[in-house]
């Protein structure tokens, strides 16, 4: 790898973080599925290897969905932080379509 100029470290679940040779880190992620529990997600990615990830805040082909209950989020928070994993990216439904004429749409 040092051709790329990276260098391979160990990571917290045997994966690896790549970094730069000054020592910045770079943000390798993945974007992972919140089946089950908020708190998949993170632990996916970590075992994975990754460092930050995705994810949808809902199904992305459907308008409604209920917002994750505290508890839920409270222990996807304490997951991500325990794991080092950041940034989070949460990424929103495909239907929405900023170039709609119709406000509702946007």
């Amino acid at each position: 790898m040092a051709e790329f100029g990276f260098r391979l470290h160990a990571g917290r679940l045997g994966g690896g973080c790549l970094r730069y040779h000054g020592g910045k880190p770079l943000r390798i992620g993945i974007h992972t599925s919140t089946a089950g529990a908020l708190e998949n997600a993170a632990i996916t990615a970590a075992e994975l290897g990754a460092n930050a990830f995705q994810i949808f805040t809902a199904s992305p082909r459907m308008w409604r969905a209920a917002p994750p209950a505290a508890e839920a989020v409270a222990r996807f928070r304490e997951t991500r932080e325990r794991l080092g994993l950041a940034p989070l990216v949460v990424h929103s439904i495909y239907l929405i379509n900023l170039g709609a004429a119709d406000p509702p749409l946007r």
